[in-house]
């Protein structure tokens, strides 16, 4: 019912496992495991976390392009596990050991800084949290990210780590649902429990004068081949963020330099390559590396 009544916007999570199922049920912008849409003057940005996400992945790289874009007023990520947690026993069990507070989803954390999102939610474990606002992993109440993991809408429940991470704002153990109204510069948050009770609430003012990270690359080139795995020959292309960036290039795997090949156009490859590619900007700063591995049948 209430699939015909709203739109819904879903992304994978562990339990769907890339199924074909899930694809032929949930359509999506392409290509679907990652994608961008925009409501109001809101825009979110859905991650599968069940890929890689370090930097220099397909959609990190893909992420920092479409932030960088971005003239929304607010951001949200949305992707499945969570990058802060104090749940007490998914991340190392805390009444033993230590956690990792965490998933690798903490890779996508450096983005959030660099262009100023304002929520990022997942789920994951069955529970709610809501952190302070983060910047470059500390509190800051000014410029960081508010990060909600909103698992409680099933399934069995979880606890917390007996002792409260540095991070933590609010927590509750409770099956829930979350709610943001947004109005021009105003955002109000809402978290809601099974019986209709509202536990967790905030009215948020627009900050446009956010700090950025100090952490400042330019966006990784985007690769594309025309094959994966090629008889005779294979082409690769290349695509950088804007024109004033160097796109330098090499073919032997190694680490791309300012001194590497210069990208002006397609290139043929007819053997095994490691290809890799890095962004320069005029004075020298670097992009993350993006690697790809392609082979040749006739080598293989």
């Amino acid at each position: 019912v209430m699939m015909s009544r709203y739109p819904m916007y879903t992304i994978l999570g562990n339990h769907e496992q890339d199924a074909q199922h899930y694809y032929d049920y949930m359509v999506n912008p392409e290509p679907e495991y990652y994608y961008t849409f925009t409501y109001g003057n809101a825009q979110f940005f859905m991650i599968d976390t069940n890929r890689e996400v370090k930097e220099g992945s397909e959609q990190y790289t893909w992420l920092d392009w479409e932030l960088s874009k971005s003239t929304a007023t607010w951001k949200f990520v949305v992707h499945h596990h969570p990058p802060y947690s104090s749940d007490s026993d998914d991340h190392g069990d805390t009444f033993i050991g230590a956690s990792t507070l965490g998933t690798h989803a903490r890779n996508l954390t450096p983005l959030f800084d660099k262009h100023n999102v304002d929520f990022d939610l997942f789920g994951h474990t069955h529970l709610y949290e809501r952190t302070w606002p983060i910047f470059e992993n500390k509190i800051d109440k000014a410029n960081g990210t508010i990060y909600i993991n909103a698992g409680g809408a099933g399934g069995y429940l979880e606890d917390f780590d007996p002792v409260r991470a540095w991070f933590s704002a609010d927590q509750e153990v409770t099956h829930h649902y979350t709610t943001f109204a947004i109005h021009g510069d105003e955002l109000h948050f809402k978290a809601i429990n099974d019986k209709g009770e509202m536990f967790d609430s905030f009215t948020l003012q627009k900050n446009r004068n956010k700090k950025t990270s100090t952490y400042i690359k330019p966006p990784a080139p985007k690769i594309y081949f025309d094959k994966t795995v090629f008889q005779d020959e294979a082409t690769v292309k290349l695509e950088k963020f804007s024109e004033e960036l160097i796109l330098k290039y090499t073919l032997d795997g190694s680490e791309p330099t300012i001194m590497s090949a210069t990208y002006t156009q397609p290139i043929k490859l007819n053997k095994n390559t490691t290809f890799k590619a890095v962004c320069f900007t005029a004075n020298g700063v670097g992009s993350a590396v993006r690697s790809e591995e392609h082979t040749s049948e006739l080598q293989s």
